[in-house]
C-alpha cells in the first residue's frame, strides 16, 4: 500500500465516523438509525467486493411500554380488582410477547476465512442499563394487585414506587446518544475491509448488542466454526 493511500486512511474512518454518529446520529437497535447505518455498512463492503449477507433476528424487549404501568392502579378507581387483575396479565402478556426486529451485516470473501472481524452496529442509551431491574418490578407490581383482590391491601404507600421506575424506564428508552464510541470502531472495520482487500478475512457488523446480545449470537450461527473472531 502507497504512503499516500496509507495517508488518507485517518481521513476516511473519520468520514465514516460523521456519517454515523452524526448525519446517521442515535442507532437504537430496532430504530430507523439502526437500519439507515446497516444500509451504509452494506453499501459500503458491496463496493469492497464482498459478499454482503444480511442476518436477521428478533428479541424480546419490553422496555417501551413500562410507562403505561402506572395507569392500573387508577383504574382501581372505576373497576373492580377482579377486573383491574385481569387487565394486568393481558399486558404482562403483551410487553412478553412484544419483540424488536434487526439484523447483521456479514462481508465474506471465497474459502474459508482465517479471521472474522466484528464491530457493533448500534448505539446505547445515554444512561445505566436496568433492564435486569424488570423482573423484580413486575413481580413487585403483580403482588399488590393479586393481594387487592380480597380488598385488604392498600397501593397508596406504594404510589411513588409505581410511578417512578416506568420513568426511569421511559427514560433509558430516549435514544440521544450519537454513539460515537460504538461508531468508531464501526468505522474502523469499513476501512479495514478495503486495507485488507484480498485477504481471507470476513467482516461482521453486529445489531443490537446494546440491549440483548443476539446479534452477536446470530452472526457467530452462520460462521464457520472454529474460526476466531477480533472485536473491534
Amino acid at each position: 500500500m502507497g504512503e499516500a493511500a496509507v495517508s488518507q486512511e485517518p481521513k476516511r474512518i473519520f468520514e465514516h465516523l460523521d456519517k454515523l454518529a452524526y448525519e446517521i446520529g442515535p442507532r437504537p437497535a430496532g430504530s430507523r438509525g439502526e437500519r439507515l447505518a446497516r444500509e451504509y455498512v452494506r453499501e459500503t463492503l458491496r463496493k469492497r467486493g464482498l459478499e454482503v449477507k444480511v442476518v436477521e433476528f428478533s428479541f424480546w424487549f419490553p422496555s417501551s411500554h413500562l410507562y403505561l404501568a402506572p395507569v392500573f392502579p387508577a383504574l382501581l378507581f372505576v373497576l373492580s380488582p377482579s377486573a383491574v387483575f385481569l387487565l394486568w396479565l393481558c399486558f404482562l402478556l403483551f410487553i412478553f410477547s412484544k419483540r424488536v426486529r434487526s439484523a447483521d451485516v456479514l462481508g465474506t470473501c471465497k474459502g474459508r476465512p482465517i479471521l472474522v472481524l466484528a464491530a457493533q452496529l448500534d448505539s446505547g442509551p445515554p444512561a445505566v442499563r436496568a433492564l435486569s431491574l424488570l423482573a423484580p418490578y413486575l413481580l413487585f407490581l403483580t403482588v399488590p394487585l393479586f393481594l387487592r383482590l380480597w380488598r385488604t391491601f392498600s397501593l397508596w404507600p406504594l404510589l411513588p414506587l409505581w410511578v417512578v421506575p416506568p420513568l426511569c424506564f421511559r427514560a433509558l428508552r430516549n435514544p440521544s446518544s450519537p454513539g460515537a464510541n460504538d461508531a468508531s470502531g464501526l468505522s474502523l472495520l469499513l476501512e479495514l475491509s478495503e486495507a485488507l482487500r484480498g485477504k481471507r478475512i470476513w467482516f461482521a457488523a453486529c445489531g443490537a448488542v446494546e440491549r440483548s446480545r443476539n446479534g452477536v449470537k446470530a452472526i457467530t450461527k452462520v460462521l464457520p466454526k472454529q474460526v476466531p473472531i477480533l472485536c473491534l
